[in-house]
């Protein structure tokens, strides 16, 4: 940080008119009362879906809600305290609410920044596990997600209160100089930067890169299921049949008479799969109940069913 931008002084600060004073606090204060007030409904409506009576899902959904119920919270913290203090800061200029205010606007700044990296972790890793560990995700109960919410909070409070107490004596001995903001020694501003910035961008891009490729297996698996899962045409690939099979020895019935089929279904025939390809499924000849007649090598044959594939054993050539 530039411990020029820090200083009270008369060249520091910026000439602002009066009338563009007057537009940007109007415009700050209608994003933070917007920032507030939108995300004061969601977080409502939010926790009215984690109660038992609205919570149809259940635990399949109960660690996403809390974590983005406790994310809003974060935002909601943005704007009734930190964005207050800012707005403070831009119209005086110079810092006028002592040192300890300038403790907590700092504090705040890098916490809720903090605060929401975490939760943005928090939430590629719960995508992360319920799509490609969905097994593993449904074992997770109300006491993990209460556990995750807990850890959200009380890890980046830990760390940026340690950061924030020991650069607050910066402030204290500068009070002279009469610095406005804290600053941060060398190694307090690379751990910022790196494990509360830089680290947390990298995992969450990682974890969504993963997310797609799993996405997009998860697809091409299933348009290779369904294609193989639908009923195809009785040809030689899907019936198994070899070109060099035999005349397929079937129970002669009389086609015009299928009374007399149903009493002959007995008779043990070739297995549908025998037909060959020159069977003509679309040119049916007729249908007699649950009998279907069909052209096989310039005789007619009757099958049981609408689907030759799953007539084993009735096969019934059609006497002229």
């Amino acid at each position: 940080m530039n411990l020029s931008d820090c200083l009270n002084s008369e060249v520091s600060k910026v000439n602002i008119s009066t009338s563009a004073m007057a537009v940007i606090n109007a415009v700050t204060s209608i994003i933070t009362v917007f920032t507030v007030s939108m995300n004061s409904i969601i977080f409502i409506a939010l926790v009215k879906s984690l109660c038992p009576s609205h919570n149809s899902l259940g635990h399949r959904s109960l660690i996403s809600k809390c974590t983005m119920t406790s994310f809003v919270a974060v935002e909601i913290l943005m704007g009734l305290f930190l964005m207050p203090l800012l707005i403070i800061k831009t119209n005086l200029g110079v810092w006028t609410l002592g040192t300890p205010v300038i403790w907590l606007k700092d504090f705040l700044s890098d916490f809720i920044c903090t605060l929401t990296m975490v939760h943005m972790v928090t939430m590629a890793v719960d995508r992360y596990m319920a799509v490609c560990h969905p097994l593993t995700y449904r074992l997770l109960t109300s006491r993990h997600a209460y556990v995750i919410v807990a850890l959200s909070w009380g890890v980046p409070g830990l760390v940026n209160s340690n950061i924030t107490i020991s650069n607050y004596l910066h402030v204290r001995r500068s009070n002279d100089f009469q610095f406005t903001c804290m600053y941060y020694d060398l190694n307090s501003f690379l751990f910022l930067l790196v494990v509360l910035m830089i680290l947390p961008i990298m995992l969450i891009t990682f974890l969504y890169i993963r997310i797609l490729v799993e996405v997009q297996s998860f697809h091409r698996r299933n348009l290779k299921y369904r294609s193989s899962d639908q009923p195809d045409e009785p040809t030689i690939t899907n019936l198994g049949v070899d070109d060099r099979s035999s005349t397929v020895p079937t129970t002669s019935v009389n086609c015009e008479s299928m009374s007399n089929c149903d009493s002959q279904s007995n008779t043990p025939g070739t297995e549908a799969a025998a037909l060959s390809s020159q069977v003509q499924t679309d040119k049916h000849l007729a249908t007699f109940g649950n009998f279907f007649c069909y052209k096989v090598s310039n005789k007619d044959v009757c099958v049981r069913g609408t689907n030759i594939g799953d007539n084993v054993g009735y096969v019934f050539e059609c006497s002229n």
